[in-house]
């Protein structure tokens, strides 16, 4: 039997957005079992599109739920909690997927029982149009905890990935464990803490260049450190989360390696640079970055005393 798709789509101050998402999700070649909308209360526009789309038939069960609290994580507790079926396929509001993308996933999962999480291309839209840039490398991490994302870019075939991008990325949802509250923020590296959990229970990761979803970047950002001009607090919480994850998730030998790296080798470490107030260095931005590092290195330090 193959597996039930669930598409979990959290939303907050984007109807517009949200309504071509979900025409996507109705337009497929093969429907969702279920499709669960997330908004936050007090967010009217938002419930308003949701009640207009809960009134009518589109073939496909629909359930709404609602988060008290701001923030991508809240709203994916509030959404696996109402989620019934075998695959949760997770879509960004701003987002809208091809019109194969759940069958795609349903084949996947149905043809790999050892398929534990698959991802797929976002193809970024802005206003200067669309990048078409190739890329061999998608979803890795090195051994010392060096991230290759290019999960927007062209990547021609499948391969076997370490961390998938939220916007486009599905799991069993037996293998969804709880959101880890010390990610904060715009919640940036979320996924990634997904994927090692899955990785741990020795289940495997696959990118698929072919499961795309079209993604808006001109959407409205509401996150905090996600709003235009926001750019040093983005840096702040991107740094944190990255460093928290994988402090957590690597082992003895591994953290040590990644601490060398990421406060000394990593693009933007070099204060030399700043000092010298280099073109395209920024000091703001820089301090933002290794203060968000630190931050990252000593909740999970004070995250694993506890547990001591």
């Amino acid at each position: 039997m193959k597996p039930t798709i669930c598409v979990l789509v959290t939303s907050y101050g984007r109807p517009r957005y949200l309504r071509q998402c979900l025409l996507s999700l109705f337009s497929q070649t093969r429907l969702p079992d279920e499709i669960v909308l997330v908004t936050r209360v007090g967010d009217t526009p938002t419930e308003q599109a949701v009640s207009e789309l809960l009134q009518a038939d589109h073939g496909v069960v629909l359930r709404h739920g609602r988060a008290k609290q701001a923030g991508v994580l809240p709203a994916n507790r509030v959404g696996l909690g109402l989620a019934r079926s075998d695959i949760v396929a997770f879509l960004d509001d701003d987002a809208a997927a091809r019109p194969d993308w759940v069958r795609r996933i349903q084949q996947w999962f149905s043809d790999n029982p050892r398929l534990g999480a698959l991802g797929g291309r976002d193809i970024v839209h802005t206003e200067h149009g669309v990048k078409d840039e190739v890329t061999q490398r998608v979803g890795q991490i090195s051994w010392y905890g060096r991230i290759v994302g290019n999960h927007e870019k062209v990547f021609l075939g499948v391969t076997k990935a370490d961390h998938l991008k939220g916007v486009n990325m599905s799991f069993r949802r037996e293998l969804i464990g709880e959101f880890d509250e010390n990610i904060i923020g715009n919640a940036h590296h979320y996924e990634m803490d997904m994927c090692f959990a899955v990785k741990k229970r020795g289940f495997e990761i696959v990118f698929d260049g072919g499961l795309v979803v079209d993604h808006y970047q001109e959407a409205p950002r509401h996150l905090t450190g996600n709003q235009a001009g926001a750019d040093a607090l983005r840096e702040y919480f991107i740094h944190r989360n990255r460093v928290y994850v994988m402090m957590k998730n690597l082992g003895n030998a591994r953290r040590g390696a990644f601490l060398l790296y990421t406060f000394f080798l990593d693009a933007g470490s070099d204060l030399g640079e700043v000092l010298l107030r280099k073109p395209g260095i920024d000091s703001r931005i820089w301090w933002s970055m290794m203060r968000g590092k630190a931050a990252g290195l000593r909740a999970f330090l004070e995250t694993r005393a506890q547990k001591l």
